[in-house]
């Protein structure tokens, strides 16, 4: 049987909890998204099962702290039937200490299984984008991106700096 609507939201949600702890460095409850046999597979680096992905999101904790990182998750395509379902997701990270810049950008090709009436991630793999040797994405600091004035709306036209974008509202 397909995967219902309920699924595919229950899903989505598994999604957002991973990287709201993956962000803040909880190590227990972003281990806990994962099958007990679960793997993350960046770019070849192997985590395989929930107390080594522990392990590793303890390390980031001590490297990097919590709140480092943003990763925004988008584009989700979810297929399955029964207790087995595909999610294939682009992600792009900011650096959230500064000016947010991007420093990675990428896709997920995942598998998942219901454990315990709980959907759980069994394998998240994730390939940089231009393909596994691609560096992290940065922008130069020599180069900062451009200064951004703010959005001005004038009676139902949006003031964009290069002219007014109409709302489709009509002339009256």
């Amino acid at each position: 049987m397909p995967l219902s609507a309920a699924d595919i939201t229950e899903i989505e949600q598994l999604v957002a909890a991973h990287y709201h702890h993956y962000d803040r460095r909880d190590p227990e409850p972003f281990a806990d998204t994962f099958t007990e046999d679960g793997v993350l597979d960046l770019n070849g680096r192997r985590h395989e099962g929930r107390d080594a992905l522990a392990a590793w999101a303890e390390t980031l904790n001590e490297r990097h702290g919590a709140d480092r990182f943003r990763h925004w998750v988008n584009n989700l395509w979810i297929e399955g039937e029964g207790d087995e379902a595909e999610l294939r997701c682009y992600l792009v990270m900011f650096d959230n200490t500064g000016d947010g810049r991007v420093t990675l950008i990428g896709q997920y090709d995942d598998r998942l299984r219901r454990e315990d009436g709980k959907w759980k991630f069994s394998l998240r793999r994730f390939v940089p984008s231009g393909g596994p040797a691609s560096p992290p994405m940065t922008l130069p600091a020599a180069n900062p991106p451009p200064a951004r004035r703010p959005f001005r709306n004038f009676g139902g036209a949006l003031q964009l700096p290069s002219g007014p974008l109409s709302w489709g509202r009509g002339s009256g």
